[in-house]
């Protein structure tokens, strides 16, 4: 299972099961955000959840830190 962020370059992980997923997705999440932080960068806006564009067998989930 991959998990991306699409509002963060380069913000991907991946895992086997559903649990590990979000777990790692909460580390990727706060790891990339707390290096924008202390670069000085921007941290973007998250997209609305209607304007994300998904594939097939693909689902936006909300990750929250």
């Amino acid at each position: 299972m991959s998990v991306e962020f699409p509002d963060l370059s380069g913000a991907y992980t991946c895992s086997d099961d559903d649990a590990e997923a979000l777990r790692m997705a909460k580390d990727c999440l706060a790891l990339n955000i707390t290096g924008m932080k202390e670069d000085g960068d921007t941290i973007p806006r998250p997209s609305d959840v209607k304007n994300v564009v998904v594939g097939e067998n693909q689902s936006v989930v909300m990750v929250e830190l």
